[in-house]
């Protein structure tokens, strides 16, 4: 009976999981999606500063 409860929690948070993905591209009420976003530009932001500024 115990791993019932356990699977249902996790099939929610897939279902969330979606559910954020769709919002980040309207609105991004939870502070996780936006640190995500953040760190990615920064890579790409160091990528190109890498490529345009020489060693």
């Amino acid at each position: 009976m115990a791993e019932i409860p356990e699977q249902q929690p996790t099939r929610s948070h897939s279902a969330e999981m979606q559910g954020e993905m769709r919002e980040n591209n309207s609105t991004s009420p939870r502070p996780s999606p936006p640190q995500e976003k953040p760190r990615v530009l920064i890579l790409l932001v160091a990528q190109n500063s890498d490529q345009s500024i020489p060693h």
